[in-house]
């Protein structure tokens, strides 16, 4: 019998349950750090005088199982077992295994006016404000606001709001916008997640909101700072698993994909900074239409960094088994695993 499995043989209904959680928490993947609370309170009342079951379980055999169900070397050996886990250094190693790049600035000032083209009509952006359910008193910060995706329809529904970007072009489309339709309650401010936003001139909000923009340094700074500048409600959005990466597209061109950290550090970093996050979610379209296989492809390409042109031939292979011509001469994907966003909010 496998070590792991002793822990069923010496503890009975206890190692049972211990065993199954484990499978139950790698298979959401969910944190080990659950099993210290799923301790607490025995479901069989005939181990309720035994308050300390963890104790009786040592963390030799967790080990033991977590190896035997994925392999998990985890650092449980390096702590104690009232060691709270730090979420935001978790949320850094992650970073660092993920195998593509942020963009730069530089990057979506190039990118600016296909994406504004791409999400002026959006079914995230209904979804989103649907969620938001914004009313006409309110101020709101927009940081990583992207040419207005989201400030230009919500200008209708709030009294005023502040854009941030670090993307010049991306602002200047948004001011072009606002302008042809006659939009006076924005304001667009240059700048980004590390830059002073007092010495910005940026006020306190009625709500702060920063949409699919979370590519920052540190991310319990960014979440602190944002909060910092609202008053009445705080509201993110963060990737799910692969979020907008198409996990088939990098197998494809043979490229392993580690998307990094998504929603559930931050969800975690905010309940360990005393906030209670509440999470919905936002399932986006499966099928998406370009004018042509270009712009088709080029959507693509800005998944991968340094793409070479063996790899390019392999994507336009993927491509085509996916993309469908149109009568009008347009392009029609259908993405395999369609995004999805995390809708997290909390009160400041």
């Amino acid at each position: 019998m496998p070590q792991g499995m002793s822990v069923i043989r010496q503890h009975g209904p206890v190692g049972l349950r211990l065993y199954l959680a484990i499978i139950y928490i790698f298979c959401f993947d969910c944190s080990i750090f659950c099993l210290s609370a799923f301790f607490v309170v025995p479901a069989n009342p005939t181990y309720a005088s035994k308050p300390a079951l963890l104790c009786r379980i040592s963390r030799q055999e967790i080990h033991a199982v977590l190896i035997l169900i994925k392999g998990f070397e985890p650092f449980m050996s390096t702590t104690t077992s009232n060691a709270k886990p730090d979420w935001n250094q978790l949320w850094y190693q992650a970073k660092k295994k993920k195998t593509w790049k942020s963009k730069k600035a530089a990057d979506w000032d190039k990118k600016a006016a296909s994406f504004a083209e791409r999400t002026a009509v959006s079914v995230y952006t209904e979804k989103f404000l649907k969620l938001l359910n914004p009313q006409p008193s309110w101020s709101v910060l927009d940081v990583g606001c992207g040419p207005g995706t989201l400030a230009l329809p919500l200008s209708e529904k709030v009294q005023e709001i502040s854009c941030l970007d670090f993307s010049e072009n991306m602002l200047t489309i948004l001011n072009d916008r606002a302008k042809d339709k006659k939009i006076r309650n924005i304001k667009t401010c240059h700048g980004s997640w590390e830059d002073d936003w007092q010495k910005l001139g940026i006020p306190v909000h009625d709500i702060a909101i920063s949409s699919r923009s979370l590519a920052v340094n540190d991310l319990k700074k960014a979440l602190k700072k944002l909060s910092s500048h609202a008053r009445k409600l705080v509201v993110v959005t963060d990737r799910v698993k692969h979020g907008p990466m198409d996990p088939d597209a990098f197998a494809a061109i043979g490229r392993p994909l580690e998307s990094g950290p998504d929603f559930i550090y931050t969800v975690n970093i905010l309940f360990g900074m005393g906030f209670l996050p509440t999470v919905n979610y936002i399932s986006l379209e499966k099928e998406l239409r370009y004018r042509d296989h270009t712009d088709a492809l080029n959507s693509y390409i800005w998944m991968f960094k340094d793409i070479n042109e063996d790899e390019k031939k392999l994507l336009i292979d993927y491509i085509s088994t996916i993309s469908t011509k149109n009568a009008d001469t347009t392009v029609s994907i259908k993405r395999p695993q369609p995004p999805i966003w995390a809708f997290i909010t909390w009160c400041p």
